[in-house]
């Protein structure tokens, strides 16, 4: 169980989130919903431990959190320059593994190119698998698929449902139909960081409340 506490944090004095608890289950997917600026990514900054929050505590099976319990992939992943794939991969895993080899397959990675010449999207792939195949408790997706190819997103969806055993798997997206197709629970977040539990069988509702929002805006329209 990945518990957060009474958490606060503030960039000067916007408050992102104050007291916020919240506790998000293993063995699942838990996607991340919201508007821009809400405040996700800060949250997954604080969670891998490259902000800390002002007050409160972070738990990991009633330990405190640590950084190397979580394995984080940016929207914007960093590469260095003039380094192949299977260099990549070596550096952040150590070796290459017959696991590593087969999802770097499966997604399509000529690991004997420089990334440099790689696609966003193969770009994306290669830190996505680098992620997961760290063996960390804590993984935190932001924004996965942005870029990547049809295949290559059913494909990240399908591994995640087969790594999620044991582990604590936090996704955000700001498109819907990204977290609905591979999460098991979405967690809207709304202003002030109010956070709203959607379970599988609630995906409908969700999709129902998003449409009076969008529906309630337009009406405000003039023609």
């Amino acid at each position: 169980m990945l518990e957060l506490k009474n958490l606060r944090f503030a960039y000067g004095d916007k408050t992102i989130f104050e007291k916020l608890n919240l506790s998000i289950t293993p063995n699942v997917v838990s996607g991340f919903l919201g508007q821009n600026g809400i405040g996700k990514t800060t949250l997954f900054k604080i969670l891998s431990g490259e902000l800390e929050a002002l007050e409160g505590s972070i738990l990991w099976n009633g330990q405190e959190l640590k950084g190397t319990d979580v394995g984080i992939l940016k929207t914007d992943p960093f590469f260095y320059p003039y380094m192949r794939g299977s260099e990549y991969l070596e550096l952040v895993l150590g070796a290459l593994s017959q696991k590593v080899n087969d999802y770097a397959d499966l997604l399509g990675l000529p690991l004997d190119e420089l990334i440099d010449n790689y696609s966003t999207g193969m770009r994306k792939k290669i830190a996505f698998v680098a992620i997961i195949c760290q063996g960390r408790p804590v993984l935190i997706l932001d924004e996965p698929f942005n870029g990547v190819d049809l295949e290559g997103n059913e494909i990240m969806k399908a591994i995640l449902q087969r790594e999620q055993e044991g582990k604590i798997i936090i996704c955000s997206s700001h498109i819907l139909e990204a977290l609905t197709d591979c999460a098991d629970l979405v967690l809207f977040v709304k202003k002030h960081f109010v956070i709203d539990r959607y379970a599988k069988a609630d995906f409908d509702a969700l999709r129902g409340h998003i449409r009076q929002m969008i529906e309630g805006k337009l009406e405000n329209i003039s023609s």
